[in-house]
């Protein structure tokens, strides 16, 4: 899984249920809810909190990045990067030292909508993922059909006098003009 794939993963987690607010998780009745169970005292990694079913933009990325194989080799710094790029191009200012705080923001700005930061989520991962993202084809017509070959085939012939050597170009070309010199 590659830092787009957790991007679109996050996209599809937003359509399945979003939420706002400092909660970064809610459950289907919009009640806040940890993001992650398991409890204070627990060494292990800790679960997605299957009750968190509503999640803000920042819950989702986070949510898709736990649930990718562990494995996997997924640049965070290029999700976060481009998520905060984009989330200032929209114009919206946050405060802030680090690129989570424009996203989380965003998320939480009045009049924002689910649309939004569903559509936020797939622009950034079109972008990080060259290979998805629409390659625009101009308005030209289309090539008129090719002439067919008419002139007749030569057969290739060694050239009448072969190439001149460096001698014969030097002789020819008369002595140099830094001979004699030291």
């Amino acid at each position: 899984m590659a830092a787009h794939d957790v991007l679109r993963q996050a996209a599809a987690l937003v359509e399945a249920g979003w939420s706002q607010g400092d909660s970064h998780a809610q459950d289907s009745a919009g009640n806040p809810v940890p993001l992650f169970g398991g409890t204070a005292g627990d060494t292990a990694r800790a679960g997605v909190n299957p009750a968190a079913t509503r999640l803000t933009m920042y819950g989702a990325v986070v949510k898709a990045l736990h649930t990718a194989d562990p494995s996997a080799h997924i640049n965070t710094r290029a999700i976060w990067d481009k998520l905060s790029e984009l989330v200032q191009a929209t114009g919206y200012v946050t405060g802030g030292a680090n690129h989570v705080h424009p996203v989380i923001g965003y998320n939480n700005a009045d009049q924002r909508t689910q649309a939004e930061v569903q559509a936020l989520l797939l622009l950034a991962a079109e972008e990080l993922d060259p290979h998805d993202a629409p390659v625009p084809v101009p308005d030209a017509p289309a090539p008129a059909a090719a002439e067919p070959f008419t002139q007749p085939l030569r057969a290739e012939t060694a050239p009448e006098k072969a190439p001149e050597t460096l001698r014969e170009v030097m002789d020819r070309i008369g002595p140099s003009p830094f001979e004699g010199m030291k």
